[in-house]
């Protein structure tokens, strides 16, 4: 009697379990460090996911806008919301050979390694060694939230689904950039004591390195495509809507001047949010918005636009962007139902449409990418110029990074990369055998470089019924 075998998705999802909780690294043989969270407070610091590390000596301190956004010095950075329990240099974590080491010469307040003290300037060991498993770390001494658990492994025994970029001199995993990228864009949409000139310079500043850098735009757009990140959810959609910008208008090749413009232009855009109520903004699933609310909530750009609106006038297309962001070239958009869009305006609106539907929002759950892309195909049909999503399309595919594709020869994979101006022809890193079972090997392919194999199907959503990740 033969038994029932599990169907594609129970098989995919089987895959992408084994994948994430093994965590496959292409490099065997290296000595890494694998960091989770032990509670809300480190978990969100870590933006819900481990932390693997790869490059030694790995630093982690305390946030400060004061440092350059460029600076990767700490490594990882943790927002202590004024406790200072954390120390801009609090811990660093070295390799020695096969052995890894915390150190801690610089802190005021140590940290709890397995129970011992580790901290120079409060009576602890200046370095102690991790073991293989289950070393609990409590950053900051026995009083602080930030408790994390480390592991020392090689990736010849766990792999690793981390990714990791080059920023300045350092290279870092994509998870440390992302989340500094937050807290200094959280720094220039809220800090009390920041000028007009102030957020649009800092905006400029978090901008201008990334935009010089196509692997680091790569890597911060595979990273962004998780439909969940930052805790406040509008850093969180401004720092991707300014990721995507960035890599729609690199790849249309306009001067790094512009691009660093409009890219700042995308961190500030939803400024004006800050000044609609909570309860509008962080509404849950079953409530209703009203139309009193959403009435309300159509003011952002106009709060946004007044905010913004005294800078210099070299700056004033990043008030404009904010105004018109939610404008449509088929009069549908607010506040004004402008019908007249510049073509940088229309791209930064779909670029803004697409990362709201294919991410979480209290009121719902994400559309997959390739979903966000139909809706943005057919139901936006007339909201936005056909020159303008031919260019959208060219940039992100058809088929976007994280999707999940058949080809022709019966095998499943997942879009890791897309090919500019031929939107059917992305980079595809096969999963599953054409019989079904998982490769044994890593293996991509660039079906731009093929010429037997192509994409049948797009089964995204028949996967991911909740939740899409990198597989």
């Amino acid at each position: 009697m033969t038994a029932n075998l599990p169907s594609l998705k129970e098989r995919l999802s089987a895959v992408a379990a084994d994948i994430v909780s093994q965590k496959h690294l292409d490099q065997p043989g290296n000595t890494l460090v694998i960091v989770s969270g032990s509670n809300d407070t480190s978990r969100e610091a870590l933006l819900n996911r481990d932390l693997i590390i790869q490059h030694f000596p790995f630093t982690i301190g305390r946030f400060s806008h004061q440092e350059p956004f460029s600076s990767m010095k700490p490594d990882l950075v943790i927002s202590d919301h004024g406790s200072d329990l954390i120390s801009p240099q609090h811990l660093s974590i070295e390799q020695y050979g096969d052995e890894v080491v915390l150190s801690d010469e610089n802190s005021t307040s140590g940290s709890l390694v397995n129970d011992t003290l580790l901290g120079k300037n409060v009576g602890g060991k200046s370095k102690i060694k991790l073991r293989g498993k289950n070393n609990d770390i409590i950053l900051g001494g026995a009083s602080s939230p930030f408790i994390f658990q480390m592991e020392v492994t090689g990736t010849d025994r766990v792999g690793v689904n981390g990714y990791n970029v080059g920023c300045e001199d350092r290279i870092t995993p994509v998870t440390c950039l992302y989340i500094r990228l937050c807290h200094y864009t959280k720094a220039v949409l809220t800090d009390a004591s920041y000028t007009v000139g102030d957020r649009i310079q800092g905006a400029l500043d978090i901008i201008a390195p990334i935009a010089k850098d196509r692997e680091m735009i790569d890597g911060l757009y595979c990273y962004s495509g998780h439909r969940a990140t930052f805790s406040d959810v509008i850093v969180a959609h401004s720092v991707n809507v300014a990721i995507y910008t960035t890599k729609l208008l690199v790849g249309l090749s306009l001067s790094r001047e512009d691009i660093t413009k409009i890219g700042a232009a995308a961190l500030l855009h939803d400024i004006g949010l800050y000044d609609i109520p909570e309860e509008i903004i962080y509404k849950e699933e079953e409530e209703i918005v009203s139309q009193a609310e959403y009435k309300e909530l159509k003011r952002h750009p106009i709060i946004g636009y007044e905010r913004l609106s005294s800078a210099r006038d070299q700056y004033q297309l990043i008030a404009s962007i904010t105004l018109e962001h939610h404008e449509r070239i088929d009069g549908s958009g607010y506040p004004n139902g402008a019908k007249t869009l510049s073509e940088i305006t229309e791209l930064f609106g779909i670029a803004d449409f697409f990362e709201t539907v294919t991410h979480s929002r209290p009121q719902r759950g994400p559309l997959t990418p390739h979903m966000g892309m139909k809706v943005l195909l057919e139901s936006k049909r007339g909201k936005f110029s056909r020159e303008v999503l031919k260019a959208f399309v060219n940039e992100f595919s058809l088929y976007p990074v994280n999707s999940v594709v058949q080809l022709n020869s019966g095998e499943i994979g997942q879009v890791v990369k897309t090919n500019m101006h031929w939107p059917l022809r992305p980079i595809i890193r096969i999963l599953l055998r054409n019989d079904g079972q998982p490769v044994q090997e890593k293996r991509e392919v660039d079906l731009l470089r093929s010429n037997i194999l192509f994409i049948t199907k797009n089964i995204s959503d028949q996967i991911f019924t909740e939740n899409y990740v990198k597989l």
